[in-house]
């Protein structure tokens, strides 16, 4: 394939909407897998007035790498820093009431985010020419997706409840996180 056709498939699976890949990103990463001999270029073509496009294929060993990143996928989970974790750890900073309010507007735009993933995932639906396996394996990625956006609320009501509650205040706590005894 060529770059056109790699942003063809990643609209087709809706990977701009749950995969970590920009448009902007997909020649540069071509380049960058050439280099590491993963994919090799096959080809180069020019139609009419329109840049020349370089077609790649993956190679033995980048099949071989990808592989071996699929079944690392498929077996360990992976769990990134996250900011709000951060933000927990110094909530001695806000006020209970600011700290409140916030996660109120992260409750309201996780709904919003489900709601815009609801309306996303009903117009793929209606695009023709899709495979009946691929329109199964996206909407598994979004229930996957979706999933995650539902315990977050969760996670976020929790500590909400817990703010509430007054759970983080008071002089112990801010002296655990100020480094004191």
């Amino acid at each position: 394939m060529h770059g056109y056709e790699l942003r063809r498939q990643i609209e087709l699976r809706t990977m701009d909407q749950w995969a970590d890949v920009t448009y902007g990103s997909i020649y540069p990463a071509l380049r960058r897998l050439a280099d590491e001999r993963m994919v090799e270029e096959v080809g180069r073509e020019r139609a009419g007035n329109l840049p020349t496009r370089t077609t790649y294929r993956i190679t033995d060993s980048g099949r071989e790498e990808l592989k071996q990143l699929l079944r690392i996928a498929w077996t360990i989970p992976q769990f990134t820093a996250q900011a709000v974790d951060v933000a927990l750890s110094f909530s001695n900073l806000l006020q209970p009431g600011e700290i409140t309010e916030l996660l109120e507007l992260r409750l309201q735009t996780l709904d919003a985010i489900t709601a815009q993933m609801d309306v996303g995932q009903h117009l793929k639906r209606q695009a023709v020419g899709r495979l009946p396996a691929l329109d199964a394996i996206v909407a598994d990625i979004f229930d996957h997706n979706r999933r995650m956006i539902a315990a977050e609320g969760a996670w976020a009501t929790h500590v909400l409840d817990r703010v509430r509650a007054g759970a983080y205040v008071g002089p112990s706590a801010l002296r655990a996180v100020e480094g004191g005894s």
